[in-house]
């Protein structure tokens, strides 16, 4: 008898925005599956050093799908001649419809869509598996922030063994600050905002001093305000993060010995 693999149900998940959110008035995106359209949310962030920041807007959107998707970008304020998806290595063929450009997408890929090699207004897309392990609210062990804006008093301190969640369609606007701990993940679908904060410099949006075990996942860092992740302590586990910075620090993530950054995606003003 020969292997069977089971057939992965096809779905394409979005999430929503708070109200009240900017949206890019650049570009439209589209994800199409099985003859349904689903549009997810464009986010926008404003260039935060402008004398020195190449871009001045950068847009992105984030959803999750399994199977094979038709991905479609409209170019919202004018036409255009020809549009890349970056990396150039995953070798996606782009056709043109008007405003619009339509590729495919078999598996979860962070890109670049670049128009006519213009950086001015960049879009990048996040697409990512679906979560299969979300956690209860309800468990002490969670500090949970579900869909909306939210802006907690003083910085979130999670303890050993804790997990800080952030679910898709939640924008958090705080540093997470761990010490002296252990067996702590901070993961999620949504979004890690710095840009209340400024330029903090050495001052980073997610750090742990003298920790073991952190693990950090699937989460957008956005307008941070220093670097990503700092870690110091043994057993770091970085993965799937998106992250966008204008500011000089934005360096992305320095993690201790023994531990592993893997599939990330780092929009960085200073060293990745």
């Amino acid at each position: 008898m020969g292997l069977i693999i089971p057939r992965v149900k096809a779905e394409v998940i979005t999430y929503p925005a708070p109200q009240g959110t900017e949206a890019s008035v650049h570009y439209l995106v589209e994800v199409i599956q099985d003859g349904k359209t689903h549009k997810p949310f464009v986010y926008v962030s404003h260039a935060q050093l402008p004398k020195f920041n190449q871009s001045e807007t950068t847009s992105y959107s984030i959803f999750s799908f399994t199977g094979k998707t038709t991905i479609r970008v409209t170019k919202l304020n004018g036409e255009y001649g020809e549009c890349s998806i970056l990396p150039t290595s995953y070798g996606m063929e782009v056709s043109k419809e008007g405003n619009t450009a339509v590729f495919t997408m078999d598996r979860p890929r962070k890109v670049a869509v670049e128009f006519d090699g213009d950086i001015t207004h960049p879009l990048l897309l996040f697409a990512d598996e679906p979560e299969t392990d979300i956690p209860s609210p309800e468990d002490p062990d969670v500090i949970w922030f579900g869909p909306g804006n939210h802006t907690p008093e003083g910085d979130i301190t999670p303890k050993s063994g804790q997990t800080v969640y952030i679910a898709g369609g939640a924008v958090v606007n705080a540093f997470i600050k761990a010490r002296d701990v252990s067996d702590v993940t901070i993961r999620g679908k949504g979004i890690l905002n710095g840009r209340i904060f400024g330029h903090t410099g050495g001052r980073h949006i997610i750090f742990s001093g003298n920790c073991s075990n952190i693990t950090v996942r699937d989460i957008t860092i956005v307008d941070a305000p220093g670097f990503y992740v700092t870690t110091s302590g043994t057993g770091t586990h970085v993965k799937n993060i998106k992250g966008l910075g204008w500011w000089f620090n934005t360096d992305g993530i320095a993690v201790g010995e023994n531990s592993l950054v893997e599939d990330c995606f780092l929009k960085c003003n200073d060293d990745a």
